[in-house]
């Protein structure tokens, strides 16, 4: 059996310490930096709803 392991980076500060912090509205993993200077929360993956309705 393998195992893949995601290394997440703030896309800030680039700082790989981050915590996961619940889901997004449209169900997305949302993560926050634990940098004491950064803690900016974000999504690994954006997308534009309007663009897939096409």
């Amino acid at each position: 059996m393998f195992v893949a392991v995601v290394t997440v980076f703030c896309n800030k500060c680039g700082n790989n310490k981050v915590k996961k912090i619940g889901l997004s509205p449209q169900g997305k993993q949302r993560y926050l930096c634990k940098n004491q200077e950064c803690k900016k929360s974000f999504i690994l993956d954006y997308t534009n709803n309007e663009t897939l309705k096409k």
